[in-house]
């Protein structure tokens, strides 16, 4: 601010500001008047992760997505395990991502290549940096995508450098 007021810089980022607020305002208020349509042919979604072998009890719904880490150590009798414990459950459609602690999971691992091959996986559809398109028992249809990728934290499995951008 000089003597004489207000910078023109400043002048042009208040009417800035104060544009964004009057449109914000609107776009809510434009927003608000269009009336709710209630959901046709809902989908529910059970999804959990760092599990780590854990088997809560979970509730039936159309879809069971387990986002990443199935397991402690990374172990193939963990994984099978979890595995085995997924398909016990009713959920239609089920879907395993792999996390940080899945190390038999990431082909970057020995042990991997050998022992991934004898895994039982059941009704459950593996997503490795890929999609699958799902057709759920009322009709409706989902693409769902799913990445056991993750910024380098730790010394595990499936992480990329913070500076890269994947």
């Amino acid at each position: 601010m000089s003597l004489f007021g207000p910078s023109r810089s400043a002048r042009t980022l208040e009417t800035i500001s104060g544009a964004n607020v009057f449109l914000a305002r609107k776009l809510y208020a434009w927003h608000q008047a269009i009336p709710a349509k209630p959901l046709t042919n809902p989908v529910s979604i059970v999804c959990i992760s760092d599990s780590h072998i854990s088997q809560p009890k979970l509730p039936d719904r159309d879809i069971l997505i387990h986002a990443g880490d199935l397991t402690q150590s990374g172990s193939f009798r963990e994984l099978q395990a979890t595995l085995a414990w997924l398909n016990a459950q009713p959920h239609p459609i089920k879907i395993a991502v792999a996390g940080n602690h899945d190390s038999l999971l990431d082909d970057s691992t020995k042990q991997a290549v050998a022992e991934r091959v004898k895994l039982d996986w059941g009704a459950i559809t593996y997503l490795e940096n890929k999609e699958t398109t799902v057709v759920c028992t009322n009709g409706r249809q989902l693409r769902i995508y799913g990445s056991p990728y993750s910024a380098h934290h730790g010394n595990w499995v499936f992480q990329y450098p913070r500076s890269q951008d994947v």
